[in-house]
């Protein structure tokens, strides 16, 4: 992906059409939202020109500069500054306009709240070009895994509420949401091992964020629906040739056992970082290995 802005500072558009003909797929400013209108809607008219996909991170950001974790019960227990749902419905709204006034594509890279999922639903009803995504993590874990100061749990958009998780699990299993992501955030120990407020947002994700897939989810949208939330929409989304398992098609194949248990461990994980609050937990899916063209790798 390009940025969408120069330095990724929500000010000045980048070349985007130059790094589109360089290979570029998409255009994010990573989680550094982009808080002036007028550039967003310029990015998405002029992406338009040349089919380019614009991503969002809906956080208005100055609602909650010092924010910590969702606003809420948990964050007055806490004494902490929340961050409030208001901050991901102000973006999503203002985005959605955007994209209809521009007739645009967006896509939403990871929503949290319970009120997002009607507000894409709707737009959506309404023909616009909107896909949406949601951390692994925000379908698993809620506000209250915060309790103990643990800085493995600082994410952004944060844990939120029971209700915002149910709420997602619907908005996944009602086509509403598009994509589940790892969200993979490597944080070194400096970043991490330290007081929660000074703590760095960030769970590392791509290793584990298919198994917690199949062990949380499989109730509720089945392992067909897990896959295409994660591998065949994705690349539908960024317009990228979907791997079709069939005689004279290129292998791009994964390969697991979805019944397989294993647990998740700081010895067996495959990261640098070890920034996750899934470590020592039994996991249902195991994965076995890749085959990439004539490459073969598989996990000891």
């Amino acid at each position: 992906m390009g940025a969408v802005t120069q330095g990724r500072k929500g000010e000045e558009l980048a070349e985007m059409y130059d790094m589109k003909k360089s290979g570029a797929i998409a255009f994010y400013d990573g989680k550094y939202p982009i808080n002036n209108t007028g550039v967003l809607s310029r990015a998405l008219l002029y992406s338009k020109n040349f089919n380019g996909l614009i991503l969002s991170f809906p956080y208005d950001n100055s609602i909650s500069p010092n924010g910590q974790v969702n606003e809420g019960i948990e964050s007055t227990k806490l004494g902490m500054e929340g961050m409030p749902s208001l901050s991901e419905e102000i973006q999503i709204s203002r985005d959605l306009y955007l994209a209809a006034y521009n007739d645009a594509k967006i896509h939403f890279s990871s929503i949290s709240c319970r009120s997002s999922v009607p507000m894409i639903m709707e737009a959506k009803a309404n023909e616009l070009q909107v896909s949406a995504g949601v951390p692994i993590h925000n379908l698993i874990l809620i506000d209250k895994d915060t309790e103990n100061f643990d800085s493995n749990y600082k994410v952004i958009p944060p844990l939120r509420t029971k209700e915002d998780h149910e709420a997602l699990i619907e908005g996944l299993k009602g086509g509403v949401i598009d994509v589940i992501t790892s969200d993979h955030t490597p944080q070194n120990p400096e970043s991490k091992v330290v007081e929660f407020g000074n703590a760095a947002f960030g769970i590392i994700g791509t290793q584990t964020a298919f198994p917690l897939a199949v062990t949380h989810l499989s109730k509720q949208i089945g392992l067909e629906g897990i896959v295409t939330k994660m591998s065949i929409n994705p690349r539908t989304i960024l317009q990228l040739e979907v791997p079709i398992i069939d005689k004279g098609f290129e292998a791009n194949l994964t390969l697991f056992n979805p019944s397989e248990k294993w647990t998740f461990t700081k010895e067996n994980n495959q990261s640098i970082s070890e920034n996750s609050p899934f470590f020592d937990i039994e996991l249902n899916c195991k994965i076995l290995g890749a085959i990439n063209g004539k490459k073969v790798f598989m996990n000891e």
